[in-house]
């Protein structure tokens, strides 16, 4: 018999397509697990930056030591907030101010506490991701200052990833929920006392932690900015005359909470410097994250990071400023390299998508071959789906679609999976009723047809999706919506196609009259 007319027992049909459905979904989580730890892939450009990167001069000895400079962190303060800030704003009436916008997605934190101390951004140095345990990858100011004959600091309030990705033996560290108060406490008398070690990294989380747990509109954030304006006020009451003051944060939050994504109120915050011969200036355009190391570095008195990619920004440079044109250099083979590796990125797609083209034409096939073809059912049933994930995730929970929907990332893919589902539990019967009324025939093939088409649908979205942003978010991710979107189309199918797989069985759990067997003639075949 030729395999065109072969038939196929939709009872059977059913059952294999859940089991493929059902596998599928299992395979989300760790699938999703994969592709995001691509973000951590090492650029090409790392090897090239370490090669041209400033060599390493003997031990000063210095005439005059470094200036001391405490740099205080508020993690997620969002540039809106900071300007509401009394504290902030009587800063910035003293010293020079800007904005700094963050290029590099995702916007997540431990990038950009690596890119503030080093010079390099996450595109150079592959630093994309809140990866536990990580070290530095490239030279950083607190090794300009140790060999400068310097001593660092670090307290920072719950986590210790700014000291895990920087600080050294003889450092000191302290970190936790009790850290903003005796440690913090004994730093600011030091510093009060004329003691104050030459580089002291104050890391305040609450802001950060509140506006994902809450909101930015929540009571809970208010009480986090009222702690982190109460621990302003002590930094600069400390620091008054005696150091260098350096106010930064990483990363804004949207309104409900979460951040990665490329929203202005994530990408632009705050940046303040006061001290002695500070200017008080603000500056007209927005810094680059990477030009802040170099800056910090030419008040202090000391080097900028071998690697850094930028000179400090000439309107709040200090005094101390080295020869600017390998900085330059560096900064320009990286945008080189960035080109390089986004034409890559589109020859990946070139194979990738027709690749990806075929099998999902194969499973379209599969699915017309297992139900008796298509209906009207079959392409009602996954817009709707689909078009309902993309509505539910956008205007019902006000999500947008980058890494910023992910203020919790256990939580969101439980969001999108179960969206996913109830959706399919919903229009895959909606779809086949539709069917029915349009053609007639038995309810329970129309409904098979449906759930066969968001099935092959769910794994196609899927396929598609990793193709078309090039199989790999990293070493450079194309844009916001790049990095997310695989994610949200493996969760959110995910769901579908459990939901249709469980559809395809319940169908097939007993047979229609319609598909039992045909009686042999027992007298014909005697």
């Amino acid at each position: 018999m030729a395999l065109a007319d072969r038939v196929v027992d939709p009872r059977r049909a059913s059952f294999g397509y859940a089991a493929v459905l059902l596998v599928f979904a299992a395979s989300v989580q760790p699938l999703v697990h994969v592709i995001y730890e691509t973000l951590d892939l090492v650029p090409r450009v790392v090897p090239v930056l370490r090669q041209h990167q400033d060599p390493e001069a003997p031990p000063a000895a210095m005439d005059t030591p470094p200036r001391p400079l405490v740099v205080l962190l508020l993690d997620g303060l969002r540039l809106d907030e900071a300007e509401r800030s009394p504290a902030l704003s009587a800063l910035r009436d003293r010293g020079a101010s800007a904005v700094v916008e963050l290029e590099d997605f995702p916007t997540l934190s431990r990038p950009y506490y690596h890119a503030l101390l080093t010079g390099v951004p996450p595109r150079g140095s592959g630093v994309r991701r809140n990866r536990q345990g990580q070290r530095q990858v490239f030279d950083a100011l607190p090794d300009r200052v140790r060999r400068a004959g310097g001593t660092v600091s670090f307290v920072a309030e719950d986590n210790d990833w700014m000291a895990v990705l920087f600080a050294a033996e003889g450092d000191g560290d302290a970190h936790g929920p009790d850290a903003l108060d005796g440690p913090l406490t004994e730093l600011l008398a030091e510093i009060g006392r004329g003691a104050a070690p030459t580089l002291s990294v104050i890391h305040v989380l609450s802001v950060d932690g509140s506006a994902h747990d809450h909101g930015v509109d929540s009571d809970a954030h208010r009480r986090a900015l009222a702690l982190a304006e109460r621990v302003t006020n002590e930094v600069v009451e400390a620091t008054f005359g005696r150091t260098l003051l350096a106010v930064v944060s990483d990363h804004g939050h949207i309104g409900p909470g979460g951040h990665g994504g490329d929203e202005p109120e994530v990408r632009r915050v705050p940046f303040i410097l006061v001290g002695d011969g500070v200017p008080h200036a603000r500056v007209d355009r927005a810094l680059a994250v990477e030009e802040l190391a170099p800056t910090f570095a030419s008040w202090m008195g000391v080097p900028p990071p071998r690697a850094a990619v930028a000179p400090p920004a000439p309107e709040v440079a200090g005094a101390f400023v080295v020869d600017p044109a390998p900085a330059s250099r560096r900064g320009a083979l990286l945008t080189e390299a960035t080109s390089l590796e986004a034409k890559a990125r589109r020859r990946r797609l070139g194979w990738l998508l027709p690749l990806v083209s075929l099998l999902v034409l194969m499973g379209l096939g599969a699915t017309k071959r297992s139900f008796g073809g298509f209906d009207i059912g079959s392409l009602l049933a996954p817009l709707l789906v689909f078009g309902g994930v993309l509505v539910v995730h956008s205007v019902v929970l006000g999500r947008p679609f980058t890494l910023s929907a992910m203020d919790n990332a256990t939580r969101q893919g439980i969001r999108s999976a179960v969206s996913g589902a109830l959706l399919a539990l919903v229009a895959i019967p909606a779809a086949a009723a539709a069917a029915r009324a349009r053609a007639g025939g038995g309810f329970r093939d129309h409904l098979r047809r449906a759930a066969g088409a968001v099935g092959w649908a769910s794994v196609a979205a899927t396929a598609l999706t990793v193709a078309v942003v090039g199989g790999t978010l990293g070493p450079w991710a194309p844009t916001a919506i790049g990095v997310y979107a695989p994610i949200l189309a493996f969760t959110g199918s995910g769901g579908a196609a459990v939901a249709a797989g469980l559809i395809l069985i319940a169908s097939a759990l007993t047979r229609s009259p319609t598909e039992a067997p045909t009686p042999v003639d027992q007298s014909a075949a005697l």
